[in-house]
């Protein structure tokens, strides 16, 4: 299994045709990658010894028909394996209690089969082995951390190291100085923590040095680590010196108060020497006590042969060291800083295309609200010219009644000879007046109808829109249910050929078995008539 690319998936599956079916969009969206099937019902659960180790990804279904075993079985059994694979959940009818369970199992996809889709198995796989990828690098990261910090550890690299040839390692103990002054100042508990804080500090420097560190308290007042020999002693003095710098500009804080610190560094390389690990700090304490005697953060290197050295004994050829380091920390940092501005610029290329997605989404908000402003004022403009024709007609009827009123207020002081011309002029006015409600009721009615009209109309349109989405959605649940029916036929199929196939063997076994018999029971009868010859001739 490769720590970096993505190069092979295994399918899990009771179902041969969905399992070629998936290892062809794999094969088509993924290129390159190698698929590997398995079939459960022919092969069986995999048991302790398989080896999940080969595959990337595990694309597992839940129903395999087997008898008391599913995929969340197999999963459970395994999961805290750590070279078991990143896992997908595949389930033709899952529940979301299983979901849950698988989740909680550690998958990091579940896909119901009716509705993966191509892109959707890509972006699955993908993630699944990303994320796993990421799990196992934050693991790895944690073992790593926890074993540099692990006393057992130290002293156990401390004596591998002692005499080997192969294993060069330097031991370096930092004592800051001055502690009994320290924790007159701050504090036994300043004190431990600024113990703490120098070698947090040591130690994240030697880890971006690619050092490979041990760490541990060796004392109250000493923090002792073990670093890879860097190959020459020029380098390990610019690496210390590198550290004491370091130390000059890193400020501790106690109780939101800074407080000033120097350390002295004792300095032992390993290899060659023959002693228990007392003895190592020993002579690791001799080059600190050494350093002391220097002002500020200094160190010291032991050497057997002769005294401990001080950076002071070498300063020249380290100077001419610390040139090359700065031309090539240089070149590293405009590296940076051109990496800076390139993502920098990749940053203001998203946040453009954000600001023209947001511009897009905002315009069409406006556009859709825009829209409805105008449907809602096209309706109040139709309300408004509905009230004003019922007014007007309202206005004609009380004209027509104030004019009916004052004709027949007329027609009253008529003499009586006129009374009959009055009557018809009456009848005159009451049929307008009717013919006028009649208008007003039709106009009233016609109004109605119109809103209805719309009313039914909209209803019409949004049941016509429902009837759209349930008839797709029907042909959708039709087109996957007959998939699903071609499916379970050429399963159901293949077991009937299956069936058959064992019940011809079953009966050719069968007529077979019934030859042999036959036959030995004609030996049988062939051997007794021998027998009765033989016996019947020595009779005779």
């Amino acid at each position: 299994m490769s720590e970096t690319n993505l190069e092979k998936v295994l399918i899990l599956d009771d179902s041969p045709d969905y399992r070629k079916l998936i290892k062809t969009f794999i094969n088509k969206l993924l290129p390159g990658i190698e698929t590997i099937e398995y079939d459960p019902v022919f092969e069986g659960v995999p048991d302790d010894g398989f080896d999940w180790a080969q595959y990337d990804v595990l694309l597992l279904d839940y129903h395999l028909s087997i008898v008391g075993v599913t995929g969340l079985d197999i999963l459970q059994k395994n999961h805290k394996k750590p070279e078991f694979p990143a896992t997908i959940m595949l389930t033709g009818a899952g529940t979301e209690e299983i979901a849950v369970r698988a989740l909680k199992t550690g998958i990091y996809e579940y896909q119901p089969k009716q509705s993966l889709t191509k892109d959707k198995l890509k972006q699955s796989i993908i993630h699944a082995w990303e994320s796993k990828k990421a799990d196992r690098k934050k693991q790895l990261e944690i073992t790593n951390h926890n074993r540099a910090f692990n006393k057992e550890v130290f002293y156990e690299q401390l004596a591998m190291a002692t005499g080997s040839d192969e294993l060069q390692r330097v031991l370096v103990v930092i004592k800051p100085d001055a502690a009994d002054q320290v924790e007159k100042s701050i504090g036994l508990i300043g004190r431990d923590n600024l113990i703490n804080y120098v070698g947090k500090q040591c130690f994240e420097i030697f880890k971006l040095g690619a050092c490979n560190p041990n760490i541990t308290r060796i004392s109250d007042d000493a923090i002792a680590v073990q670093i890879d020999f860097p190959g020459t002693i020029e380098t390990l003095q610019f690496n210390m010196q590198g550290l004491c710098k370091h130390l000059s500009k890193s400020v501790f804080k106690f109780s939101d108060e800074k407080y000033a610190y120097s350390v002295s560094i004792g300095v032992l390389i390993l290899k060659d020497l023959k002693a228990d690990a007392s003895a190592l700090i020993e002579m690791a304490m001799t080059a600190v006590n050494q350093a002391s005697k220097i002002d500020g953060n200094s160190y010291a290197i032991f050497q057997p042969e002769t005294t401990p050295s001080t950076q002071n004994d070498q300063q020249q050829h380290i100077d001419e060291t610390l040139l090359q380091e700065k031309k090539m920390i240089e070149q590293e940092v405009q590296s940076a800083r051109d990496e800076k501005q390139r993502l920098e610029k990749e940053l203001a290329e998203a946040s453009a295309r954000q600001a023209n997605i947001e511009a897009s989404l905002k315009n069409e908000q406006q556009e859709a609200q825009k829209k409805l402003q105008q449907q809602l004022d096209e309706i109040a403009q139709l309300k408004q010219q509905a009230e004003a024709e019922l007014h007007a007609a309202n206005e004609t009827k009380l004209n027509a009644e104030r004019e009916a009123k004052r004709l027949a207020e007329e027609e009253l002081r008529q003499q009586q000879n006129q009374q009959q011309a009055a009557q018809q002029a009456e009848k005159i006015a009451k049929q307008k007046l009717e013919a006028e409600l009649k208008a007003k009721s039709e106009m009233e009615a016609r109004l109605r109808a119109e809103s209805e009209a719309r009313e039914k109309e909209e209803a019409q349109k949004k049941a016509e829109q429902e009837a759209r989405q349930r008839q797709e959605a029907e042909l959708k649940a039709e087109a996957e249910a007959k998939a699903k029916a071609e499916l379970e036929a050429r399963a159901e199929q293949e077991t009937k050929q299956r069936q058959e196939a064992e019940l011809r063997a079953e009966a050719e076994a069968k007529a077979k078995a019934e030859l042999e018999a036959r036959a030995e029971q004609e030996t049988k009868q062939r051997q007794e008539a021998e027998l009765r010859a033989e016996a019947e001739a020595k009779a005779k």
